[in-house]
């Protein structure tokens, strides 16, 4: 999945530079780094960014959500109590879900965030409806004559 790529000459544009400078991100709950795994409402960041998008996105058939193996682990951890409703993994090839929905992961996204609790700092975990994520690819078009 294309997440950094710029938009310049020869980059496509990635998610999260296209959700940079947005407005599109959700404070840390916990008023310090944006989902550390740490503080005293580690888990309400999680929740905040699933209630954060909007409805008609949340109830499309291809929502989910991307983060770096570091931050899954991170939100592995916090199910302590084993809550299938927070973390799931139901086995036999089915993917892993967060809140009821698939998570993959991108070695792309940053593991840390230089979060101020402002919502401006790096996006650690992305939620979305991924059917609006379009990656097109417009190869050269070259004409041969044949008399």
């Amino acid at each position: 999945m294309g997440t950094g790529g710029s938009g310049n000459a020869g980059s496509a544009l990635g998610i999260l530079p296209a959700i940079a400078g947005t407005g599109q991100r959700v404070a840390a709950a916990s008023g310090g780094q944006a989902f550390s795994g740490t503080g005293s409402q580690p888990a309400q960041d999680i929740y905040d960014t699933q209630s954060a998008l909007g409805a008609r996105f949340r109830k499309s058939p291809s929502i989910g959500w991307l983060a770096d193996i570091s931050t899954i682990n991170k939100a592995r951890s916090l199910d302590v109590y084993g809550g299938s409703s927070f973390w799931a993994n139901f086995g036999d090839d089915t993917p892993e879900q967060l809140l009821g929905k698939p998570i993959a992961e991108s070695s792309s996204i940053p593991s840390t965030g230089a979060g101020t609790g402002t919502g401006t700092g790096n996006a650690l975990m992305v939620y979305g409806a991924w059917d609006n994520f379009i990656i097109v690819d417009r190869v050269g078009a070259s004409m041969i004559y044949e008399p």
